[in-house]
């Protein structure tokens, strides 16, 4: 997990989302997942999202319950 803060405007999610697509960066890691986080979220959501972005990132069904009250 990285964590990129700062004042709106500077190009801190334009600076994440360039090292999270390049291939150098892609080809250390199994999966990766983005998501974005507003001022208002619940950690459930954050954890749901992104293990169903693992799940089709490796083009595997999700688990069912996962994409709505299940863990």
């Amino acid at each position: 997990v990285i964590s990129v803060v700062g004042m709106g405007g500077l190009g801190k999610t334009t600076l994440a989302k360039k090292v999270y697509d390049n291939q150098k960066v892609v080809a250390h890691y199994d999966c990766h997942a983005w998501i974005t986080v507003s001022q208002s979220y619940k950690v459930e959501d954050l954890l749901r999202r992104m293990i169903m972005q693992f799940y089709k990132a490796r083009k595997e069904f999700t688990p069912h319950g996962i994409d709505t009250n299940g863990f």
